[in-house]
């Protein structure tokens, strides 16, 4: 992991994000396709959801979490063929996004499955990555936005968030968007010489279930 301020992490993310959320809103969520905009005016977002061909951008951001960040537990680098698998199980209830910039991928988000046990059908997991050349400019934040907004539209009541419990910027991210702390993991994971401890948080939703449910 870098040291300093050059990453953060949360939501299993990494993540750069201005403090103040002035520079962002969610203009608009139309169908299955959420458009947000960046509060400059001469810099756009798109946030759509992905297809086949972003996988080699989703790849890549992913890549790069893997071999040099606590963001995520996975210590195995993905390829194509694993995200393209990866990729395909996704879809419906659990949607993945990418936020293009001038034409090109600058990060993906997704709603995960937490659990397949059927009363858990009102649950997933949230993660976003930023692509490093795209950090610090909001793309992060519009992502969890654009997250949150699909999540309603799915009627999800729970939306869980897993954040290393020494990134106290990403808590204070995770925080400030409406997650409560639910819990630590002590010592649940081994990377880079040490062992970490996960804090987990969760974003409750209305919801109404319904017969429709996954299970």
């Amino acid at each position: 992991m870098r040291s300093g301020n050059q990453w953060f992490c949360a939501l299993d993310i990494i993540l750069w994000y201005p403090l103040s959320s002035s520079r962002m809103h969610l203009r608009q969520a139309v169908g299955s396709h959420t458009i947000a905009r960046m509060g400059d005016p001469a810099y756009e977002s798109l946030i759509r959801d992905a297809t086949i061909d972003d996988v080699p951008a989703i790849t890549d951001i992913y890549r790069d979490a893997v071999l040099n960040t606590v963001a995520t537990f996975d210590t195995v680098p993905p390829t194509i063929e694993s995200r393209t698998e990866w990729l395909q199980h996704h879809g419906g209830r659990f949607p993945v996004f990418v936020a293009v910039v001038d034409g090109q991928i600058a990060g993906w988000a997704s709603l995960s499955e937490w659990s397949d046990r059927g009363a858990y059908a009102y649950t997933a997991e949230s993660s976003v990555y930023v692509a490093t050349s795209h950090r610090r400019q909001g793309i992060g934040a519009t992502l969890l936005a654009a997250i949150e907004a699909r999540a309603r539209e799915l009627n999800y009541h729970t939306i869980i968030a897993r954040v290393v419990a020494t990134n106290e910027t990403s808590l204070r991210l995770v925080r400030a968007a409406g997650y409560d702390d639910a819990g630590l993991i002590r010592e649940v994971g081994y990377k880079f010489g040490k062992w970490l401890d996960m804090c987990v948080l969760q974003l409750t939703l209305p919801c109404t279930p319904d017969s429709n449910a996954r299970k």
